[in-house]
């Protein structure tokens, strides 16, 4: 076949090249500038340049044959194979580098003061503790940190993981004088949306149990309106079970006075609650709830049994 490359629509395109143009595909305008095909300039046009990746991939061929002149048809496909060569080699160090730079800032806002000021928090809280177990891994930060001098801010989230359980955390935190100051944090539990405020002092384990809250003993099994409880303590510490007509786990913490828990069912429901100990120790009346919230309802309960 005579070689017709280059004579605009009275070109003839062999059938051996009229066929998908990776070159034209991925290199676009570039593509189209080194093989005369200017319509590729069309790429600049919003909208219009998605669908045209699509037409310089299925009609560049034939529009680069007949836009300049090629030696011959070996001498084409060589050519496009060398731009689908370069186009990968383009996009495969576009990736390195998108990955490089991803990883580069990840890396520093973990290296930041107000970071590591958000994972003291959280391994401080006893019912963050409680909630995802120990050890607790944390992922790469999301988000921003701006720093000007003296001053700056940070919006960050992370997830968090136990063997327990998941969550992801949020922080807004400010730097004033040279110093970071967290205004807002939170857990997040996976699955139920329940918030832990980690900058709530009142939840924030203390070194050594209070006498007054570790004497304040909930350990027992307890008649309760919603069936047996079971509760074990261990200074500050509770745990246990609920049966009957619903069944469950308890963790908590004694603090001034009450026991403020999470409960988790066998069907996969969980929340928190509160539970106060009467003068006597041998009843107890409090709150439950889905979430973060404790509108369930009211649970009291009568001691059967002491620990």
């Amino acid at each position: 076949m005579e070689n017709s490359s280059g004579q605009g629509a009275a070109s003839i395109i062999p059938a051996e090249i009229d066929k998908w143009n990776w070159g034209a595909f991925l290199l676009n305008w570039i593509w189209g500038i080194g093989n005369k095909t200017f319509i590729a300039l069309l790429m600049f046009v919003p909208f219009v340049n998605f669908i045209m990746m699509f037409v310089l991939g299925a009609k560049g061929s034939s529009w680069a044959w007949r836009n300049k002149k090629w030696e011959s048809v070996e001498h084409f496909k060589a050519v496009q194979r060398k731009w689908a060569k370069w186009a990968l080699i383009v996009y495969a160090v576009f990736i390195v580098l998108f990955v490089g730079l991803f990883f580069a800032i990840a890396s520093s806002f973990k290296g930041s003061e107000a970071y590591k000021m958000a994972v003291s928090k959280l391994e401080a809280n006893q019912e963050a503790s409680q909630l995802l177990g120990q050890p607790v891994t944390t992922g790469f930060p999301m988000g921003n940190i701006e720093i000007s001098g003296p001053t700056g801010s940070a919006k960050l989230s992370f997830s968090a993981n136990g063997p327990r359980g998941k969550g992801t955390l949020y922080m807004d935190a400010a730097k004033e004088l040279g110093q970071w100051k967290i205004n807002e944090i939170f857990l997040e539990e996976e699955g139920t949306g329940r918030r832990i405020d980690l900058n709530q002092d009142s939840l924030v384990a203390t070194t050594e149990p209070t006498a007054a809250d570790a004497g304040s003993s909930f350990a027992g099994t307890w008649d309760t309106d919603w069936g047996s409880l079971a509760l074990r303590q261990d200074g500050t510490n509770v745990v246990g079970e609920y049966s009957g007509q619903i069944t469950g786990t308890i963790e908590g913490t004694v603090v001034d006075g009450s026991l403020k828990y999470t409960w988790k069912q066998t069907n996969g429901e969980r929340g928190s609650g509160v539970f106060r100990l009467a003068d006597d120790g041998n009843s107890i009346r409090g709150t439950w709830g889905t979430k973060d919230s404790a509108d369930g309802g009211e649970w009291t309960g009568r001691r059967a049994s002491a620990e």
